[in-house]
């Protein structure tokens, strides 16, 4: 009876920690050999303020935490060689405030080398973003990752849910590329 307790117990931590994981902004994408072929970068925090309702920042300009994301990860990386020899399924869930499914919101994937990928979340909130195997391919079988449930901040936002793929020995964006702060007390919004 000790054997099985301890055995959901050590399971349910499992199935927790692999859910934590999965909304990390920073997720290793792995082959079948646990080699990492690139880094899934979710790039829509808010500068100090995350998931906050006024956050507009995201796919040009955005932060992983407090460290500045977005088009400038594309910049620092574009001389950066990777190959991914499967192909790539990108697959999550859109939310917002209140736990709703946010639904017909582009989710976009940028690549390091200037390509990009989009589709819509579905009614349920879900997306899927596929790539087809860059070099010699290993397999048929696509390597899935799941980017997790996340909270849309940025519905109203023009710009997609912006994800980046990036090698797996990414070079971050420079304190410069932060996006200006908002002027205090002028009641207006910055996009």
């Amino acid at each position: 009876m000790k054997c099985i307790g301890m055995s959901v117990a050590v399971g349910l931590w499992m199935v927790a920690a692999s859910m934590a994981f999965a909304a990390s902004s920073e997720q290793p994408i792995k082959d079948d050999d646990g080699h990492t072929m690139a880094v899934l970068v979710v790039c829509n925090d808010c500068s100090g303020a995350v998931d906050s309702a006024k956050c507009r920042d995201g796919a040009d300009r955005g932060f992983v935490g407090d460290k500045v994301c977005g088009q400038c990860l594309v910049k620092a990386n574009s001389d950066a060689h990777f190959d991914y020899p499967y192909d790539l399924h990108v697959t999550g869930k859109l939310v917002d405030g209140e736990g709703n499914p946010v639904k017909n919101r582009f989710a976009k994937l940028f690549l390091a080398n200037g390509w990009s990928v989009k589709t819509r979340t579905g009614n349920d909130g879900s997306f899927r973003l596929m790539l087809g195997a860059i070099g010699d391919r290993k397999s048929q079988t696509p390597v899935v990752t799941d980017a997790g449930t996340r909270v849309d901040a940025q519905k109203a936002h023009p710009d997609s849910f912006a994800l980046y793929l990036m090698p797996d020995k990414y070079q971050p964006c420079t304190e410069a590329d932060a996006p200006p702060a908002a002027p205090k007390g002028t009641g207006k919004k910055k996009h």
